[in-house]
């Protein structure tokens, strides 16, 4: 199921309540069981409305290392950190760190981090105001020439929509 965060943005505060209380019982059921995220924004939410341990894949990745073979994108890569990540110091620097693993070659924006912008489909902008959400997009892709490497799917579909050559880092 989703983790709610998109109830959460539309206003749906009864769907919400539901999905979270959803994911509660399933989590009992399970036996609560830690919660391997692969999507920030899902770690977030995960971890502030259920009682169960959160841990991104990231983490896991960063630990145990990559699959033979794996390699990052052979030219300059600009990161582009989603609203997910706010706040989480840790999280924006293990996805820096695997980045380099990996052999990318990350290029520092004047916004990153904390102060990366929003790509516009955060609240849902892209469904309340194209517009809007296509000017969000372009601010963010106007930070660098170079393409970007994103670890958030809604974020790289947003970037690459705006024409800018955009990975996710576990592509």
């Amino acid at each position: 199921g989703c983790c709610g965060a998109i109830a959460k943005w539309a206003g749906r505060e009864l769907m919400y309540a539901d999905t979270v209380h959803m994911l509660n019982e399933h989590f009992a059921i399970l036996g609560h069981p830690v919660i391997i995220a692969g999507c920030p924004m899902c770690a977030d939410m995960l971890s502030k409305h259920s009682h169960e341990q959160v841990i991104g894949i990231w983490d896991i990745l960063a630990e145990i290392g990559f699959p033979e073979g794996a390699k990052g994108l052979g030219y300059p890569v600009a990161m582009h950190d989603s609203c997910g990540a706010r706040g989480n110091l840790h999280m924006q620097k293990t996805m820096r760190l695997i980045a380099e693993k990996l052999g990318c070659v990350l290029i520092n924006t004047e916004y990153s981090g904390d102060y990366s912008p929003c790509c516009g489909y955060g609240g849902l902008v892209m469904y309340a105001n194209r517009e809007v959400a296509h000017e969000m997009a372009k601010m963010c892709t106007e930070r660098s020439d170079t393409p970007y490497i994103t670890y958030c799917m809604a974020c790289r579909d947003r970037l690459a929509r705006e024409i800018r050559e955009t990975r996710h880092l576990m592509e």
